[in-house]
């Protein structure tokens, strides 16, 4: 059976926290967390990924079954964005970042409504 990846256009990231800095009152604040993993993994990911013909770019990890987790037996996509381009996408947005952190394979984001 096959089956498509979602692609998103290059834009939705900041459309997506546009619509979150439209919704924030003045001044608001908006906590985000990106998932992170291993350089090694991602690029792992991506190589097996294209192997297997899906059409993935690079940060994008998709299986498309038999994944050893039961949650992911019919397989699952997920998408680890370079923190920079995060960065990048939240002061496109219109936010100031307040604070940042890195724990538990994440990376943590405080940031202000301007």
């Amino acid at each position: 059976m096959q089956r498509k990846i979602p692609h998103f256009p290059k834009t939705y990231p900041a459309q997506a926290l546009g619509n979150l800095y439209r919704a924030l009152k003045p001044t608001g604040y908006l906590y985000l967390t990106v998932e992170i993993a291993a350089a090694q993994e991602i690029e792992k990911a991506f190589v097996e990924g294209r192997q297997a013909g899906l059409p993935i770019v690079y940060g994008e990890w998709a299986e498309e079954g038999g994944y050893h987790a039961d949650w992911a037996q019919d397989g699952f996509y997920h998408y680890y964005p370079k923190i920079e381009h995060v960065k990048e996408w939240l002061q496109r947005a219109g936010f100031h970042l307040i604070d940042e952190t890195v724990g538990d394979e994440y990376h943590h984001f405080v940031v202000q409504k301007e």
